[in-house]
């Protein structure tokens, strides 16, 4: 989503107009597959190894991926300034993204 808010500097004395872009959720099949892995493969792994493997690591960087270019694709369409560089990881390297200012987990693993 798209949020305004009204901030004031740090001297108290002047409003600042700002607009946040919020993009949440996951990648329900990528998400679904890890889970699948999980429960496969629950007797051989130790929570400590699971934590560490690869397919979790590309799971939370291409969520992370996907919600700045979702943000990018926002911001272009409402015509917003942010700082948009190429996504190095895109095949086709034509994909831009947003470089973030704050990202937050709700819940690691659902």
């Amino acid at each position: 989503g798209i949020y305004h808010t009204f901030t004031r500097s740090t001297s108290k004395d002047t409003r600042r107009h700002k607009v946040f872009v919020i993009v949440s959720g996951c990648l329900s099949e990528a998400a679904e597959e890890f889970h699948n892995l999980w429960q496969d493969s629950g007797n051989e792994l130790t929570c400590h190894e699971l934590l560490a493997c690869e397919e979790l690591n590309w799971l939370r960087s291409t969520t992370h991926r996907n919600h700045n270019r979702v943000a990018s694709q926002i911001s272009r369409l409402f015509g917003l300034r942010m700082h948009h560089v190429a996504d190095t990881d895109d095949p086709s390297h034509a994909a831009q993204l947003v470089f973030p200012t704050t990202s937050t987990y709700k819940a690691d693993l659902r």
